[in-house]
């Protein structure tokens, strides 16, 4: 078992992987009674930060609805990265996409909960706090 100091917390993903991905929250979004979850508020956040989710939402005058459509029109040159749920070290990994969407670069984490019972977490959907450089397959 590795101590806490080597635990790899952020990895790529292989091109597969990441289509998979894609496909499979696809078809979750596009059928009937699926459940996106979206994290609007985090504790201890500032509630004027134009930075947070609940913030760009109302920038981008989004709701749960536009957030699906987002996430279903994810393509592999969008992905960033796949990290562990730090909370959660045993659950599903979270996996990191940047989109431009009305000419804004937007931050989008997310997990899919479970497959079956179709449940994707939307953990973040804001204006990146800095730059996103690195995207693997742009």
């Amino acid at each position: 078992m590795m101590s806490e100091d080597h635990f790899v917390r952020d990895r790529i993903a292989s091109f597969a992987e990441v289509e998979m991905l894609i496909n499979t929250a696809r078809d979750i979004l596009h059928s009937e009674n699926y459940y996106l979850e979206i994290q609007r508020n985090r504790r201890g956040e500032d509630p004027l930060d134009a930075f947070s989710t609940k913030n760009t939402l109302l920038a981008l005058g989004f709701d749960v609805d536009d957030i699906a459509a987002e996430i279903r029109s994810l393509r592999l040159s969008d992905y960033v990265k796949t990290t562990v749920d730090l909370k959660r070290p045993d659950s599903p990994e979270f996996w990191v996409f940047e989109k431009t969407i009305q000419n804004r670069s937007v931050y989008i984490k997310f997990k899919i909960r479970h497959v079956k019972n179709k449940k994707i977490f939307c953990m973040s959907f804001h204006f990146p706090k800095w730059p996103i450089t690195k995207k693997p397959y742009a």
